[in-house]
């Protein structure tokens, strides 16, 4: 392994300074060319709040006797070996101090609560709510659940089931989770390798490798036309073995012929 990065690792001045400069512009035209359409495509995957589908959908609901604005964004699928996001995002909308309990989970008929499992970002244990406690006047709190579901079956849907303060919220009654891990593994993919941090230290190593690559091509292409002229002149030698077996074999012909 280490004799392999060794190869791969350029070692003279301006070698280096090529990796530097791919890495440079690997970074340019990744975020000016196609990080723009890849942030677009992965909010597209989460879920609002309402109704409607997508990310369109107004930003928040409230029910008519609540103190407090919601908003809901959720990825649009789940499965078993990793979690998926729901972001929860609560404003108190009057001019006094709020205390919010936000809770939610997912059903589903055909499978044991049990193998649903949600916990807070950032925390160990496994909990489906959470306490925000003394809420200042208009302010906003976003929190962040993750989800994973053990034992579910292709496009089994998930609704979700959101509570404020111990009381079922309906604006977001609509919403629900499909098992899809394929689905689930490219976002797990984009999210980490493509999205920040994780393109800080993919996209550089993408770049030196390329302009480590094209530094080779000229090696490369020494090296097959070496391979090409050993191959021809084994051709050759093929050839004429053949033609020197042919004139043997002819004269053995004859030799037995004129015996005769």
């Amino acid at each position: 392994m280490v004799e392999l990065i060794d190869k791969l690792l350029p070692h003279r001045i301006w070698s280096l300074l090529w990796a530097w400069l791919g890495a440079a512009l690997a970074f340019v035209i990744y975020f000016g060319a196609i990080y723009p359409g890849l942030d677009t495509w992965f909010e597209d995957q989460y879920r609002a709040g309402c109704v409607q589908k997508y990310v369109t959908c107004p930003a928040r609901n409230q029910s008519p006797d609540s103190p407090f604005a919601v908003s809901i964004r959720a990825v649009g699928h789940v499965a078993d070996f990793t979690e998926s996001e729901i972001r929860v995002t609560v404003t108190n909308i009057t001019d006094t101090v709020q205390t919010a309990v936000v809770g939610l989970s997912l059903t589903n008929p055909n499978l044991d609560r049990t193998r649903v499992y949600i916990r807070l970002r950032g925390e160990d244990q496994y909990q489906d709510t959470a306490t925000l406690k003394d809420m200042a006047p208009y302010a906003s709190v976003t929190l962040v659940f993750l989800v994973r579901v053990s034992g579910g079956r292709a496009d089994q849907d998930f609704p979700l089931e959101f509570r404020l303060n111990g009381r079922a919220f309906a604006p977001f009654s609509s919403i629900s989770m499909k098992w899809d891990q394929w689905n689930v593994l490219r976002m797990w993919f984009a999210q980490n390798f493509l999205q920040p941090p994780g393109t800080n230290v993919v996209v550089p190593i993408v770049g030196i490798l390329l302009f480590r690559l094209l530094e080779e091509i000229p090696h490369g292409i020494k090296q097959l036309l070496r391979w090409r002229k050993k191959l021809i002149d084994l051709k050759e030698r093929t050839a004429r073995r053949g033609r020197a077996l042919v004139r043997k074999w002819r004269r053995r012909r004859v030799g037995i012929r004129s015996g005769l």
